[in-house]
């Protein structure tokens, strides 16, 4: 993120990055459903770990990409927002997107058509929808 933007400024970059418009309307409802919604007009570092990890979130679902590269996005979070996280992230799956995440937990496997379990390095198991 980028510390002296504001949570809603981080979020719509995108707008001058990208050069996409996307709407204020669009940014205040994926930052509701991620939670963050009151912490709009916030700095980087008023924000918790959590709330950074959100907005980050929502920063990469914005310009509706068709694929997501997600490390860990739910490694900071307690049980309720991960869960919500996973859900969101579920629903971007279902609307034609892609999501390729890495993680340590177990939480997300109901939510993957397809799980690769790498131990050491090595390719242990590989389950799921091909």
């Amino acid at each position: 993120m980028i510390p002296y933007l504001t949570v809603a400024e981080n979020i719509l970059i995108i707008n001058k990055v990208k050069g996409i418009n996307v709407s204020e309307e669009r940014m205040l409802e994926i930052s509701k459903r991620l939670k963050i919604d009151h912490r709009l007009n916030h700095l980087p570092s008023e924000l918790s770990v959590g709330e950074k990890q959100r907005t980050s979130l929502a920063r990469a679902m914005i310009g509706q990409p068709e694929l997501i590269l997600a490390d860990e996005p739910t490694g900071n979070l307690d049980p309720d927002n991960a869960s919500q996280v996973l859900q969101y992230l579920n629903e971007f799956k279902k609307d034609g997107g892609t999501v390729i995440m890495v993680t340590h937990g177990a939480e997300a496997d109901a939510f993957a058509d397809r799980q690769i379990y790498i131990n050491e390095g090595k390719l242990v198991t590989n389950k799921g929808i091909n």
